[in-house]
């Protein structure tokens, strides 16, 4: 079975306002997130069968970074 990473339009603009966001904490940190962001989406496409799957029906996977919940 091929498995194929689909990242939605809409979750750029949500990853970039998380990154605001945790900017206004604490300076840098955005800019973490979005690397653990990043990281997460490549951990999935190596190893996808490791992860929960939210919506059985489609097979969809699912992770959260581990720093970033």
């Amino acid at each position: 079975m091929n498995y194929h990473l689909i990242v939605r339009p809409e979750v750029d603009a949500d990853l970039l306002d998380a990154e605001r966001w945790y900017d206004e904490r604490e300076a840098g940190l955005g800019r973490e997130f979005l690397h653990a962001a990043r990281q997460t989406m490549i951990q999935l496409l190596h190893n996808p069968l490791l992860y929960h799957v939210r919506y059985l029906r489609k097979q969809i996977r699912w992770i959260y970074p581990s720093r970033f919940p």
